[in-house]
């Protein structure tokens, strides 16, 4: 006898959708097929449902130390959020401390997850400090299941390196086929730009744009793309904002390179015009900030045509009242980030098929499947197919949904998708064979979340 049997559901994978039957045990996809005839323990009917893999999130900060405060959500709040809104496996960032090395910094990150997941999770290394001995640590990092790290070109005096640098870090990731990924902005202009506002007495939120205009974004995308060149390696920039930045990316490709990227659903759904209200402009602070229009239909153009390989969060969020608004006047003291580890789900399903009128198999490649597959999760994640974990989400079609910070899992006083209604709900929430969520209630409360030690991104 099997533990679950999904009957009369309509499978979407990234590349094909079909009608049939799946059976679970152990936490694996068994059997996959019409009219099924296996004893359960428990049996589903999802007709009439969309049945999906669990979304993977790549871009997520719990826990997060940032500019002397921490992120809201911890890896409890955080990954029940996720939970609920039908994301069954994340990729957060642990972030070397320049004291520490790059163990201590996964270390640190792991004794911060332990115990406390509902879901699955594993970790990308931010690199802070390039000095020798923790060049020699990139291949350590394969060893420990870590197969990805960031680099950031802002931030000065915290976490930026410098280009000679950046050469020296993608030279070890390439012998040790590790994928780089780049927060591309350039921060020595971001620091002469937020200095010169300053002094203007320009502090107010609204400025906090100003300060890093889609100029330094695209000119830091050009710089790496060119780094990546000279060492022939892959890589992968993260919160790609501006549509220009996105076109030098694709442009790339055509040339040869493999230069993969995400957004985020914010930089589809808003501008840089929510920075002009004084109340409600500091809740949308973030980097890289919201952009133009032209920059937003852009994206979502793109996004229309099939181009962008992953949709993630940049999930840091803070609390407004207490952290946020302590830096009403002086932008530079705005915790940069916003949530949308619960929401992202539907966001995209209402964006990309029912407003853009894209395939539900694209929405499954750049909210589950691509981002398994860059970042060493697939098969295990990402998709429905016999051997894979039973990580599987149950859409209902039929049932609108309208966001709210009170219902809402995050830990924040405040989301910026308050009152977005989406067409479509999330019904239940299977992770690894067990129903963890149904009819937006928690059914079983066991944090079983696993670390998951990675493979090798499959564009090596």
């Amino acid at each position: 006898m099997i533990d679950l049997l999904l009957k009369n559901a309509k499978i979407f994978n990234s590349d094909n959708h079909f009608f049939g039957d799946i059976a679970i045990s152990n936490g694996k996809i068994k059997t996959i097929g019409k009219a099924l005839n296996i004893k359960a323990k428990r049996v589903i009917d999802a007709a009439g449902k969309i049945v999906i893999p669990g979304g993977v999130d790549i871009h997520t900060h719990l826990d997060m130390p940032f500019m002397g405060m921490v992120s809201a959500d911890d890896f409890e709040s955080g990954t029940l959020a996720s939970a609920f809104g039908g994301t069954t496996t994340i990729v957060d960032f642990a972030i070397q401390q320049q004291d520490k090395s790059l163990i201590d910094a996964l270390k640190i990150w792991q004794k911060k997850a332990l115990s406390k997941a509902f879901i699955d999770y594993s970790f990308h290394l931010g690199i802070t400090n390039a000095s020798r001995h923790n060049l020699d640590q990139i291949g350590l990092l394969k060893r420990n299941g870590v197969t990805s790290v960031k680099i950031f070109l802002a931030y000065k005096n915290a976490m930026m390196l410098e280009d000679d640098e950046i050469y020296k870090v993608l030279l070890e990731c390439k012998r040790s086929k590790i994928l780089p990924m780049f927060h591309a902005e350039n921060g020595h202009i971001i620091e002469e730009r937020t200095e010169e506002l300053l002094r203007q007495g320009k502090g107010f939120p609204k400025y906090h744009a100003l300060s890093r205009p889609a100029t330094v974004e695209l000119e830091a995308i050009d710089r790496v793309i060119s780094i990546a060149q000279l060492v022939d390696i892959p890589i992968y920039i993260v919160h790609v904002s501006t549509l220009n930045g996105a076109a030098k990316i694709l442009d790339a490709r055509v040339k040869g390179r493999t230069v993969l990227f995400e957004t985020c659903p914010h930089y589809l759904l808003f501008t840089e015009k929510k920075y002009l209200d004084p109340d409600e402009g500091i809740k949308y602070v973030m980097s890289p900030p919201l952009r133009k229009e032209e920059d937003r239909r852009g994206l979502r153009n793109l996004l229309k045509q099939e181009l962008i390989d992953v949709i993630s969060t940049d999930h840091c969020p803070f609390y407004l009242r207490t952290q946020k608004k302590l830096g009403l006047s002086d932008f530079t003291k705005v915790p940069n980030g916003v949530g949308g580890i619960e929401n992202r789900m539907i966001i995209m399903f209402n964006e990309i098929v029912n407003k853009l009128g894209g395939s539900i198999e694209y929405f499954v490649s750049c909210t589950a499947t691509k981002p398994a597959k860059i970042f060493g999760l697939y098969p295990r994640k990402g998709t429905i197919q016999v051997g894979s974990d039973a990580d599987i989400v149950v859409l209902d079609p039929g049932k609108s949904f309208t966001i709210s910070c009170k219902r809402n899992h995050e830990k924040t006083d405040y989301t910026i998708y308050e009152n977005y209604q989406s067409k479509i709900s999330v019904a239940m929430v299977i992770i690894r064979g067990k129903v963890k969520i149904e009819d937006n209630c928690l059914m079983l409360a066991e944090k079983e979340g696993d670390f998951i030690k990675r493979k090798s991104s499959m564009v090596y």
